[in-house]
């Protein structure tokens, strides 16, 4: 795929039609383009803004999340149209569009997509989508799928790994021993969630054929169990919609509280580094306190509810061992028994012993058979109450036995987690107390008022994902009873074939997603120690890396195959692994998609920045659209970089008339490479 242009017209800061030639020009006397094509702009002049444009143009409402209502959408294109500073010229429609050229099957297409919205006068907004193709509207799609077929170009969750920006690799940095964004990211890349959502479909398809063919009463049954789900969900929905709004919240005020702690570090106050220090401690608890309480929570599910009742237990062991003597000597004692009265039965028909003596043997061998029948005193008072496979009552026995274990685990995160809340009891105690100089005491009010407020944004959200936990598990049962509702309908109606067919399917899906994840992985693993190494300034960091296909929690390794902690990499380093992700899952994807990076350069120092421009943004892609401000592509940096790109483009934000024009120039006229 090859970006040609895009145009934004009334489009947020952008005011009239603003149109940008993306195609890659060819070096001079050669056929070999040159990648990169650099916007520059200082914070608020609309770089942003491009890439939300690429998004937005391909994906419409899809572009903003999975989740979001027609209503939100239609809201968020109103306020995307540009308002002008003259409140008696406002415009009232927008649009944004894009051409590329795209290949399949070797032959190459040229694309042109046009979303078009507009201000109804009775209120509300009207979106009109255009699709092109070698400059023909296509008519062989009705236009009820053309979203679809739009974003069939480029699939949307693989373009979040060709169009990203600096808070993602915030994002995939901080959570660079985690599984979250890995996860997402692979999932992305191998169209997992598609597999997922065929499961989905097979199960849909068995539900249908059950309401198809059930009694009324069960039909009715089913429709409201389904409606307990659905409402379930709902209530799901809402709590989530509920968290992320408390989430943006709780950024906003997480920003207020870094300008106010800036204030007192810009008073000189020994309190502010103090307070610097303790928050730290503070934080490395949390961290270490979610943790813990994860643990726990692992561990309450396992074996521990076992080690809550230990006489309980002890009885149990007993029993099952008593059960275990009883049934070996039932077996043996019925044994014995067939045993002498075969032996009785031959003695009386022995011709050489006479009546007496026959009789005397039999009841020799009676007296002895019954001594070795005779069940043993210890035994007398058990009974055989569980009646369980010799294999299972050793298991519930193992079981047990590992109990003990489990609570000693249990008292060693105790005791830790006991002493990591005293431990941030006195970090809290030492961040509320009020300084001695009266002239930062306004500013400590504030940061407490603040604190406070994101303190009880953070209980809200403790309770929000309680209620969540509760609803899924509800959600649980209700479709377990679904389940076996359509089960038995479906039984009845001979649809046993096909139900075997979902299942064997099922598992098909479920193999097919393991066994694809565990080779990508294995390509991944490699390619994204390759560019790591690629880009940091140290030799050799990072040896390699692990992905565990089933948690996909990744493990950093140095040469030694040992693991490298997350705290001993620089923050600049945890960002070049973000990026390194990236590229290795873009390079492994075998997509040739053009890559656009908004502002990735912030918060690396000169080092990393200098290895990005010389070894990272050459080699990303065929096409690499380049959004920086100029503090991180200086004059020096610029000068590394200008041999590889095609021309530039300078947005400047006009504060008197609240809008973004752009010159085809970087920051520096002289520097100039159009």
């Amino acid at each position: 795929m090859l970006l040609q242009k895009i145009v934004l017209e009334n489009y947020g800061l952008y005011r009239g039609k603003n149109e940008f030639d993306l195609a890659p020009k060819k070096e001079k006397d050669s056929d070999k383009s040159k990648p990169i094509i650099l916007f520059g702009g200082k914070n608020g002049a609309g770089k942003t803004t491009l890439l939300d444009a690429v998004r937005l143009t391909l994906y419409g409402r899809q572009s903003l999340g999975v989740k979001i209502t027609t209503k939100k959408y239609f809201d968020y294109l109103d306020g995307k149209i540009h308002r002008s500073r003259d409140e008696f010229a406002q415009r009232q429609w927008a649009r944004v569009s894009i051409e590329f050229d795209y290949v399949t099957q070797g032959e190459q297409t040229r694309y042109y997509v046009e979303r078009c919205w507009r201000r109804l006068p009775e209120g509300g907004i009207k979106e009109n989508l255009t699709i092109r193709k070698n400059n023909q509207e296509v008519n062989d799609i009705e236009a009820k799928h053309w979203e679809a077929f739009a974003a069939s170009i480029v699939p949307e969750r693989l373009s979040q790994l060709f169009f990203f920006d600096g808070e993602k690799i915030k994002t995939m940095a901080e959570d660079i021993s985690g599984s979250t964004a890995v996860k997402e990211a692979i999932n992305s890349l191998l169209g997992l969630d598609m597999v997922d959502r065929l499961k989905v479909d097979l199960n849909l398809y068995q539900s249908r054929e059950a309401k198809k063919f059930g009694t009324k009463e069960s039909k009715k049954l089913l429709e409201q169990t389904e409606l307990q789900i659905e409402k379930i969900e709902d209530e799901i929905a809402d709590f989530r919609n509920t968290y992320i709004d408390k989430e943006e919240a709780l950024e906003c005020l997480n920003e207020e509280i870094q300008k106010i702690e800036n204030e007192l570090h810009a008073a000189g106050s020994a309190y502010a580094d103090q307070r610097f220090s303790e928050q730290q401690k503070h934080f490395v608890c949390e961290t270490e306190i979610e943790i813990i309480s994860k643990q726990l929570r692992i561990e309450c599910e396992g074996l521990l509810p076992l080690a809550l009742c230990p006489n309980i237990s002890k009885l149990l062991i007993e029993q099952l061992k008593a059960e275990t003597t009883i049934k070996e000597h039932s077996t043996i004692a019925s044994a014995i028994t067939k045993m002498s009265d075969e032996l009785k039965e031959n003695i009386a028909k022995l011709k050489e012993l006479d009546n007496s003596s026959a009789k005397i043997t039999q009841e020799l061998i009676d007296k002895i058979a019954k001594k070795q029948t005779v069940l043993p005193e210890k035994l007398s008072g058990f009974s055989i109450i569980h009646n369980i496979s010799d294999q299972s009552s050793l298991r519930i026995q193992d079981w047990i036995k590992g109990t003990k274990k489990s609570g000693l685990r249990l008292k060693k995160m105790t005791a830790r987690l006991e002493r990591l809340h005293f431990k941030q009891q006195n970090s809290s105690l030492v961040l509320e107390r009020a300084p001695d100089q009266e002239s930062l005491q306004p500013i400590v009010e504030r940061l407490n008022k603040v604190n406070n407020l994101a303190g009880s944004i953070k209980a809200d959200q403790i309770s929000i994902n309680a209620g969540i936990h509760q609803l899924e598990i509800k959600k649980n049962d209700l479709e377990r009873e679904q389940k076996k509702l359509e089960s038995k309908i479906l039984a009845h109606q001979n649809f046993t074939h096909q139900t075997a067919l979902i299942k064997t399917a099922q598992k098909a899906l479920n193999a097919y997603k393991e066994r694809l994840t565990k080779l990508k992985i294995n390509d991944l693993e490699q390619t994204v120690a390759d560019c790591f190494n690629l880009l940091v300034r140290k030799e050799d960091v990072l040896h390699g890396i692990n992905i565990n296909p089933k948690t996909f929690k990744v493990t950093l390794l140095d040469r030694s195959g040992k693991s490298i902690p997350k705290e001993e990499l620089s923050s600049g380093e945890k960002q070049i692994y973000a990026i390194s992700i990236l590229w290795g899952l873009a390079k492994t994807s075998g997509r040739p998609l053009p890559v656009i990076i908004d502002t990735p350069l912030g918060r690396l120092d000169s080092d990393h920045r200098r290895n990005l421009i010389q070894n990272y943004f050459p080699n990303a892609g065929h096409q690499v659209i380049l959004l920086s401000t100029d503090t991180e592509v200086d004059e020096n940096l610029y000068t590394d970089l200008q041999p590889y790109i095609s021309h530039c483009f300078h947005l400047k934000y006009d504060d008197k008339e609240r809008y973004t024009s752009f010159k085809q120039e970087y920051f520096w006229k002289e520097k100039k490479n159009a």
